[in-house]
């Protein structure tokens, strides 16, 4: 029995010479604390290696399938640093320019010597979020750049570092619009995911029939027990067991999720992702197809951070190379070199270029502002951690 009912149908995928035991095992855990979703995807070399989803769809309990589609939120931020790897690749910007030289309008409130690098890396001293705002205005591109660029500044650039969370996209998404004429979602679909067939992943949406296949983000309401802590990596000191629904999170509307935001709006399959997230594991090579090089990506996996920074905004060690989190899973053994991007505690995408392994992995119906009442943010949550784990056990990376 799970937190919702019967026992649940899986649906699952796997190439005939991995036995995914470790990955049942710990999918299973989640289930018991009251997860209504799990959705994972894990390639090597590009190539899909296992793939499953169980779990309830909707209130309505429809069987969550691997088709099915997941708000990524901030793990957007990974397909957002594929599009300005690849800028920066095809020569549009250098690391250390100043934003001011392409946007005049940003150098107003002292941010005059704000470099790419300094927003890429979270360490440009903005706001997280433009105060007294609503989703609303994130409608209009000039009227959201009018409104990052009156920021003042809350340290000297470069200085100190705290995730931008919105503003970080907010930024990087005018910039690109500013040297390409195309957004950040036009460039990720044109430029990366469409000559390669990825279909099942979205930055702004215009079909309606993604609306029906997407799960919407849920609430917490019981707590979980420590010995389902110690399996899961779930902190037992935060509520969990949520419920389908949430229709108050604004990350259920329609109407924003359609929003090509840079910083949290995709939505996809975590096939999709996982294929995606294959270019990190390829250093930017993926189904023949280089969107950056190898010297751009090595750029990208540089530590931004000094050793004992403390980010800011999390109140948590910080590990930021070029927009890319670089201790992603605690140098789990086998996946040391991974990076990628966490998306509101519950989404995890990365690529190690050392294994050759990507993958995503979404908590479905749970997510961003539950994930204050789920976990603790001056503590990162085990999950991605345990989740990586298993992967190792199960692909044989641990002694590798």
């Amino acid at each position: 029995m799970t937190a919702f009912g019967p026992p649940l149908y899986r649906d699952m995928l796997h190439r005939e010479d991995i036995k995914p035991q470790a990955l049942d095992e710990w999918v299973d855990g989640l289930l018991d604390v009251g997860i209504p979703s799990v959705q994972y995807a894990v390639r090597r070399h590009g190539e899909l290696v296992v793939s499953a989803a169980t779990g309830y769809h909707d209130r309505e309990q429809r069987h969550a399938t691997r088709g099915s589609m997941y708000v990524l939120l901030s793990s957007t931020k990974a397909l957002t640093v594929l599009v300005m790897l690849m800028l920066r690749d095809r020569g549009y910007f250098d690391w250390d320019d100043r934003i001011s030289a392409y946007w005049p309008e940003f150098a107003a409130e002292g941010k005059q010597d704000v470099t790419i690098r300094h927003v890429i890396s979270h360490r440009a001293g903005l706001s997280p979020e433009p105060a007294g705002t609503s989703w609303a205005w994130w409608r209009d591109r000039e009227q959201t750049a009018r409104q990052v660029a009156s920021l003042g500044l809350r340290w000297e650039p470069g200085t100190s570092v705290g995730y931008h969370n919105r503003t970080w996209g907010m930024m990087l998404d005018e910039l690109a619009w500013r040297m390409t004429g195309r957004r950040v979602g036009e460039l990720l679909h044109g430029e990366i995911l469409r000559p390669i067939g990825i279909e099942d992943l979205h930055l702004g949406y215009s079909d309606r029939k993604v609306d029906q296949r997407l799960l919407r983000i849920a609430s917490p309401a019981s707590p979980v027990s420590s010995d389902q802590a110690a399996t899961t990596g779930v902190d037992q000191a935060q509520e969990f067991r949520p419920r389908i629904g949430g229709e108050d999170n604004p990350f259920n509307a329609a109407e924003l999720l359609r929003l090509p935001l840079a910083f949290g709006t995709a939505v996809g399959s975590a096939e999709a992702a996982s294929d995606a997230a294959s270019f990190l594991s390829g250093c930017g090579l993926h189904r023949s197809h280089r969107i950056f090089s190898v010297d751009v990506f090595r750029e990208a996996r540089e530590r931004q951070d000094a050793p004992g920074d403390v980010d800011q905004t999390l109140g948590a060690p910080a590990d930021w190379g070029l927009g890319l989190q670089l201790d992603i899973f605690q140098k789990v053994p086998g996946l040391r070199n991974a990076v990628g991007h966490a998306g509101g505690r519950t989404v995890v995408v990365f690529g190690d270029p050392s294994s050759g392994v990507s993958g995503a992995c979404i908590l479905g119906g749970v997510g961003h502002d539950s994930s204050a009442a789920l976990f603790d943010r001056k503590a990162p949550t085990r999950w991605p951690v345990t989740f990586a784990e298993a992967v190792a056990a199960d692909l044989g990376l641990s002694s590798e």
